[in-house]
């Protein structure tokens, strides 16, 4: 019996499903203590920072980890051991250009920290994104290691340290070290295997990243501007609360972001429109679970695990909510349109939603302050929303309430493999 349960576990959606849920639990302990050990004005300061390395890392990337499995698709897996030495190499050169820069300048803290961090950043997006494509059941494993290898860090601290912003920033390192060194480890045999880098493969991954890399940074400007201007109209105290709220609603997002991974490489290996459609489905069923949850039990869960300090937060994380849900399709829309060559058609549409954004974030935000920020961030996540659906349709003919929830086909469909599996 053990053994038929291992072999339904490690196929990879309810594997990606099963990693997530645990993430989704390690996330909240990690949010709870860290938040507790730094405080809302420490908090808010860690939530600049982190805002200014999700633009920063994706800038600076130029997009070569979303061209992976583009390159994988039409070349096979040669491809591991060039993007490996290119994601080496990357990290060599913006980590001595970081260096340089910080002994020239005279840098606020906050900022070293972005110049440190950056490479790593952009060195664990690359290597991720390949063990995302060949085994991505080893890298959701690896995932949750690092998740759970944060919240002990963060214990750790906890006890026996106080709160500064350069632990706060320690924090920030910690992750992205600890995944960079295992996908390493990992992938350490491609990295000494006989590969030829020239200087035009070079080059086309630049050009073939460059819409994909704006796309995801329209996308990431969608998530953080709100933080980025909220800095200076508020105190760094009541950014720390809205970090809390966006916190709380993203983790939503981590559902789709596993269940993507898969179908990323589901896609890439052969698979059509319909896989697509079908994680939707599925997307959309377990995130509506989600928000009922935090409907009931958000505000007695922020009062208890966060003490009075965030008061405040489920207000933000109820009016995110109502915008990180239409989102799902963006995410997963996304993905297939930089699979199948349509990175600069997600880039425009993005923009339109970003710039929509930046200008509710400059009416409202001098209003409401967080919640005006919220109210911005739900208006354009709607509208990037409807715009990508109404893309997805048109091109695929797939029609929109087969991307709604899961349906009879579905739940036939994965009853008959559970019996099939569990007969074996």
């Amino acid at each position: 019996m053990i053994n038929k349960i291992l072999r339904i576990a490690k196929k990879p959606y309810v594997f990606s499903v099963i990693s997530e849920f645990f993430s989704i639990i390690v996330a909240f302990l990690f949010t709870i203590f860290q938040a507790r050990f730094l405080g809302a004005e420490i908090k808010g300061q860690v939530a600049i920072i982190n805002s200014v390395l999700g633009i920063t890392s994706i800038v600076f990337g130029m997009g070569i980890n979303q061209s992976y499995a583009y390159y994988r698709k039409k070349y096979g897996n040669s491809m591991i051991s060039i993007f490996m030495k290119i994601s080496i190499m990357i990290f060599l050169v913006y980590m001595l250009i970081s260096l340089v820069l910080i002994k020239l300048l005279n840098l606020d803290l906050k900022y070293v920290a972005v110049f440190i961090i950056t490479p790593l950043c952009v060195y664990g997006d690359i290597v991720s994104e390949i063990t995302l494509i060949e085994l991505p059941n080893r890298r959701n494993g690896t995932n949750m290691l690092v998740n759970f290898s944060e919240l002990l860090f963060v214990l750790v601290l906890w006890i026996v340290a106080r709160p500064t912003l350069i632990l706060g920033i320690s924090i920030i390192a910690f992750k992205n070290l600890v995944k960079s060194i295992t996908f390493t480890i990992l992938w350490r045999k491609q990295l000494i295997e006989k590969s030829i880098i020239c200087k035009k493969f070079l080059i086309k991954l630049i050009r073939f990243g460059f819409f994909p890399m704006l796309a995801v940074l329209m996308s990431t400007l969608n998530y953080r501007v709100d933080v980025l201007m909220l800095n200076g109209h508020v105190t760094d105290a009541q950014i720390g609360i809205y970090s809390i709220g966006v916190l709380l609603a993203d983790r939503m997002w981590m559902v789709p972001d596993a269940m993507k991974g898969v179908m990323v490489s589901n896609i890439a290996k052969g698979k059509d429109a319909r896989e697509a459609a079908y994680v939707l489905r599925i997307c959309n069923s377990l995130c509506l679970v989600i928000i009922i949850g935090i409907l009931l039990l958000g505000n007695a869960f922020i009062d208890f695990a966060f003490g009075s300090e965030y008061k405040g937060a489920f207000p933000i994380t109820i009016i995110l909510l109502l915008g990180v849900f239409p989102m799902i399709n963006y995410k997963i829309i996304a993905a297939y349109n930089n699979i199948i060559g349509k990175q600069k058609v997600s880039f425009v549409m993005l923009s339109i939603s970003v710039i929509l954004n930046i200008v509710a974030n400059y009416v409202l935000i001098p209003l409401y302050g967080i919640y005006g920020a919220g109210i911005a961030s739900v208006i354009s996540y709607a509208a990037c929303s409807v715009l990508f659906i109404i893309y997805f349709c048109r091109i695929t003919k797939i029609k929109f309430f087969e991307m709604l929830v899961v349906n009879k086909d579905d739940i036939l469909n994965f009853t008959r493999k559970l019996k099939m599996l569990v007969g074996k």
